[in-house]
């Protein structure tokens, strides 16, 4: 079994519209923001390939946060209108993920890993976003 905390970090994007029919026009700009984290429990499967590697298989569940923060501003056939969302979105969803281990010494390992947290703050308006995570990691046993 393997517990994990992973902070993803903020996103950030502007963006500019415009949409222009015979009977409507629509014109705007906003900025929205991103942030997410998890924490996460799995079973890892670990299966020896010769004397010095190995391969991990991982699976189980998350709870993953995702805050969101939208701030727009629009003209709706010239009629001003502004949308503010700031909510934050919790649930449990699947994790899984593969490495694959170096043992240099006894005491000292290399492994790269991957994990894939699915449907991060689901029923939040959209789908969710699915996050993946690669990191390489120095393990010292003692």
């Amino acid at each position: 079994m393997e517990g994990s905390f992973n902070y993803f970090g903020n996103a950030k994007h502007d963006f500019d519209l415009t949409y222009d029919e015979p009977s409507i026009s629509l014109r705007g700009s906003g900025a929205s923001e991103f942030e997410a984290r998890a924490f996460s429990a799995a079973a890892l499967l670990t299966v020896p390939l010769g004397r010095s590697f190995s391969l991990g298989l991982r699976a189980g569940m998350s709870y993953s946060t995702l805050e969101r923060d939208l701030d727009q501003e629009f003209r709706f056939n010239g009629i001003p209108n502004q949308l503010q969302i700031d909510d934050s979105k919790s649930s449990f969803e699947p994790v899984y993920g593969a490495n694959l281990e170096y043992a240099a010494t006894n005491i000292v390992s290399v492994r790269l890993d991957w994990q894939t947290f699915r449907d991060a703050g689901k029923d939040s308006g959209f789908d969710g976003f699915d996050l993946d995570l690669l990191t390489l990691s120095i393990i010292g046993r003692f």
